[in-house]
């Protein structure tokens, strides 16, 4: 999605890998990146896999470096 809507704007998009086993993004995943000049983080709720973020943990080492978080959440669909 997020591709879809800005991917035309010269932005480059890493995705992150995640934990198998839970179906998450861990915050360890994030220190590949130590150091590098990193804008934002944005965390999709719930994810790919219908699982939620620790986003906490996520935003607080985002920002503990200087870059900016961001949380895109799916509305839930009504069963009618």
């Amino acid at each position: 999605m997020l591709q879809s809507v800005a991917g035309n704007q010269n932005l480059a998009f890493e995705l992150l890998p995640y934990d198998a086993s839970g179906g998450h993004t861990t915050v360890e995943s994030l220190e590949k990146y130590r150091g590098e000049d990193i804008t934002a983080l944005v965390i999709q709720q719930p994810n790919f896999f219908g699982t939620l973020e620790d986003v906490d943990a996520l935003t607080d080492r985002a920002t503990s470096r200087a870059c900016w978080s961001s949380r895109w959440s799916t509305p839930p669909r009504s069963r009618s």
